[in-house]
């Protein structure tokens, strides 16, 4: 079960950077909810099901002229995926350059995912994840 749920997060995360809505949209649960880390000020709180993280693609889509997500550490936490890695991006308009650490935690039921929770450092994510920094 947790290779899968690793290959469905794996494969929704490659979709996020090549701009591919329709496969990240695909492997979401009609019961799907979305919590952005709030880094980014144009975002709500959460987004519900996929039409909703449609909704939130368009908006953080149109801020960047380029994005690209490099996963670093990927594991299995029972029913949830936590991926650390790093966001790559170039502004829209302005062109300015971002390198920032990121991290998610997807919960992953029946094949599909149900919950994506998006972090601004690795550390908020291995404490929400429930594991120590140094793990």
């Amino acid at each position: 079960m947790s290779a899968t749920n690793i290959e469905i997060v794996r494969r929704s995360i490659d979709a996020f950077s090549r701009g591919d809505l329709d496969s990240i949209v695909a492997d979401l649960a009609p019961e799907f909810e979305f919590e952005p880390s709030g880094r980014f000020v144009d975002t709500r709180g959460v987004y519900r099901g996929p039409a909703g993280f449609a909704e939130f693609w368009e908006a953080f889509r149109a801020a960047w002229d380029d994005i690209a997500v490099r996963v670093d550490r990927m594991e299995d936490v029972d029913d949830r995926v936590l991926t650390l890695g790093h966001f790559h991006g170039h502004g829209s308009g302005s062109g300015a350059e971002i390198t920032a650490e990121a991290a998610w935690l997807h919960t992953v039921k029946d094949g599909s995912i149900v919950h994506l929770r998006s972090f601004s450092s690795w550390q908020e994510a291995l404490e929400a994840a429930g594991q120590s920094p140094g793990a």
